[in-house]
């Protein structure tokens, strides 16, 4: 049994990030149509994961067999994810634009047997709604445009969600309550690669 829903839902009772669908850049005039160099920036994220378990030997819960060493078990589970993460960051230059904009990043989650609404088994993150900043170029004394320019893309994978023993969805380790925190860390990570990757852009 395949569950679809969106993990994150721009708009109110976000626990996490309630004001992020009002948030206008700092600084920003948004009282008539403004002709200057504007900065943009956008993000997305696609994400793909499996839940590994990780065995060890000796101690513990190990069947030590009569002849050989300790049987091996599961220490813990983990899910293993490969992240893509995509941020452009470019200059409009001399264009009109009515105001500012900052529009969330919002993403879509599809687990597999994810009994309490958690990551499940196996699954996928996608980017429903592709994040958005737009405001005017910062500037130095001499006018020289201090935003960064290009485009970032890198593919990596990294290990989130460990839970002790082996995965029992109906243990409370792997709930919707849970699954906002764990996602969180995966993505104040993506900076590490992007560095224009700005996670507060989500809307958790």
């Amino acid at each position: 049994m395949v569950d679809v829903a969106p993990i994150f839902t721009a708009g109110t009772n976000n626990p996490i990030d309630a004001n992020t669908s009002s948030l206008v850049a700092s600084g920003c005039d948004t009282s008539a149509p403004t002709t200057t160099d504007w900065y943009v920036h956008t993000q997305a994220v696609e994400i793909m994961y499996l839940r590994n378990d990780a065995y060890t030997t000796g101690g513990g819960a190990c069947v030590r067999p009569l002849n050989g060493p300790p049987a091996p078990y599961v220490s813990h589970n983990f899910l293993d994810a490969n992240i893509r993460v995509q941020t452009t960051d470019r200059i409009m230059y001399n264009a009109t634009f009515s105001s500012c904009a900052q529009v969330p990043q919002q993403l879509l989650f599809i687990a597999s047997a994810a009994c309490s609404g958690g990551f499940g088994i196996y699954g996928t993150v996608d980017t429903c709604v592709v994040g958005v900043i737009r405001r005017p170029a910062r500037k130095d004394a001499a006018g020289t445009i201090l935003d960064p320019t290009g485009v970032c893309d890198v593919t990596y994978n990294e290990n989130f969600d460990k839970a002790p023993g082996a995965y029992d969805c109906t243990n409370g380790f792997d709930t919707s309550a849970t699954r906002n925190p764990a996602f969180r860390m995966l993505l104040a990570n993506m900076g590490k690669d992007c560095p224009t990757f700005d996670p507060t852009l989500v809307d958790l």
